[in-house]
C-alpha cells in the first residue's frame, strides 16, 4: 500500500519506501564472465565456486607471455611465488593488465569449462584445471544417474567440445576460440539486488520516481489513520507532472473543458460581448 504525502523525501519527484518493501521486490540475477585461453597458457590462480568477488576483481590470473614455465612443484603457493619473484616487472604488469576481471559484484555460483583438444596436449596448469572440473561434474552425473536410473545429459560436459572448422572464427557460446587447442571458462556470478536509495521505481501506473530514502527501522514505518502499514510514499507533484495519468482522467478532462468553453460562450453572448474566434481565448 502506498500513499501521497509531502515531505523532504518527496522533493524533486522522489519517494520514500520501507526496508520490508525493498526486500519484497529484491531480485536475484546472474551474469556470465567468459575467459578464453589457449592450450599453451598457464593458469596461475583463479576464483572458485562460492568465492565472493567485487566488480573489477581479478577472477583468474593467466600467463600468456611464455615467460612462466611449469616446474615439478605446481602448488598454488609455488606458482605465485615464482610469478612475483623471478619474472620481470614488465611481464608481471602485462599479465595483470590482461587479467580477466569480474563483471559483477556477487558470489560465483557455477563454473563451466569447454575445451577443443586432448588433455595431454594442454599445459600442465590448464590440464589440472580441466581435470578438477571433470571430477566435479562426474560426481554430479553419478549422483543423478543413481537417483534417476537413466543416463545423464551432463555427460557431454566432460567430453571434448566439437566445433566446425569451416568458420573463419569458430565459437563456443559466442566466444571465439581456437578449434585445435582452445579452452573456454565461464564464471557465473550471482547477485541479490535489493532496492535502495537512488533506484527508480513505479509506485503507480506511469508513476516513475526515484527513491530518496529507505526506512530500515520498523518503528519508523508510516501508517494510515486506520492502522494499515504503508510500503511507500510519493508526492502529488509526481502524479500531476506525468503527461499521461489515465484514459479516464483524459476523458473527464475533455468533458470539463468543452462544458466550460460552452458556458463561457453562452455567457459572452448573454452580456452582448463578441465571442473570440480563437477558442483558446474563450
Amino acid at each position: 500500500m502506498v500513499a501521497i504525502m509531502e515531505g523532504s523525501y518527496t522533493e524533486e519527484d522522489s519517494n520514500l519506501i520501507t526496508g520490508e518493501f525493498c526486500e519484497k521486490i529484491s531480485m536475484d540475477f546472474t551474469k556470465c564472465k567468459q575467459v578464453t585461453l589457449t592450450k599453451d597458457d598457464n593458469i596461475i590462480s583463479y576464483s572458485d565456486i562460492g568465492d565472493f568477488v567485487e566488480l573489477g576483481d581479478p577472477i583468474v590470473t593467466i600467463d600468456t607471455s611464455g615467460a612462466f614455465e611449469d616446474k615439478d612443484s605446481d602448488t598454488e603457493d609455488d606458482l605465485i611465488s615464482k610469478l612475483y619473484t623471478d619474472l620481470d616487472s614488465d611481464v608481471v604488469a602485462e599479465m595483470l593488465y590482461q587479467t580477466p576481471k569480474a563483471n559483477l559484484t556477487g558470489t560465483i555460483t557455477d563454473i563451466k569449462v569447454y575445451w577443443t583438444c586432448e588433455l595431454n596436449k594442454m599445459n600442465k596448469s590448464i590440464a589440472s584445471f580441466v581435470r578438477k572440473y571433470i571430477k566435479r561434474i562426474r560426481a554430479e552425473i553419478t549422483e543423478e544417474e543413481n537417483f534417476t536410473g537413466k543416463p545423464s545429459p551432463k555427460r557431454v560436459l566432460i567430453e571434448k567440445t566439437k566445433i566446425g572448422n569451416k568458420s573463419a572464427n569458430p565459437r563456443i557460446n559466442g566466444a571465439v576460440i581456437d578449434p585445435k587447442g582452445g579452452i573456454l571458462i565461464e564464471f557465473f556470478i550471482s547477485h541479490n539486488d535489493v532496492m535502495s536509495s537512488g533506484d527508480k521505481i513505479s509506485l503507480n501506473s506511469s508513476l516513475k520516481t526515484i527513491t530518496a530514502k529507505t526506512i530500515l527501522d520498523s518503528k519508523m514505518i508510516p501508517y494510515t489513520e486506520s492502522g494499515y502499514k504503508l510500503d511507500g510514499v510519493f508526492s502529488w507533484i509526481s502524479a500531476g507532472a506525468r503527461m499521461i495519468n489515465s484514459i479516464w482522467y483524459q476523458f473527464i478532462g475533455t468533458i470539463l473543458y468543452k462544458f466550460s468553453k460552452n458556458t463561457a460562450e453562452d455567457f459572452l453572448k448573454e452580456i452582448g460581448e463578441e465571442v473570440p474566434k480563437n477558442p483558446r481565448k474563450v
